[in-house]
């Protein structure tokens, strides 16, 4: 089959071979580093929910404290800072999570 084109058609064909190797390694490159990048996005993401988790247990942890001491101002503040801290995780999260977060701002 080979024999049947001419030298000129071989030699283009040859030259074309490291040329689609190439662009194959090309669109590679640009949808690893797409994942790379969607990745980041999810660290970065997850980073920042994890922080206002921590900041909703804190002000939970601290109203319980607050409450055996009976101190209503600071209970205020600690609630306050709680639904602030719920707020902002009801915003972070899917909406599959509405009902947790109703049950909660309840609580």
């Amino acid at each position: 089959m080979l024999a049947s084109f001419s030298v000129r058609t071989r030699i283009v064909l040859l030259a074309l071979i490291p040329v689609v190797g190439f662009v194959a390694n090309g669109l590679t490159f640009t949808a690893g580093e797409g994942d790379v990048g969607r990745a980041f996005a999810t660290v970065t993401h997850s980073t920042a929910l994890a922080d206002v988790s921590r900041d909703f247990k804190s002000a939970v942890a601290s109203m319980r404290i607050i409450v055996k001491d009976f101190s209503v101002v600071c209970f205020e503040q600690a609630h306050a800072t709680a639904l602030k801290a719920l707020e902002t995780l009801a915003a972070s999260i899917d909406q599959s999570h509405t009902e947790n977060i109703a049950g909660l701002r309840k609580t």
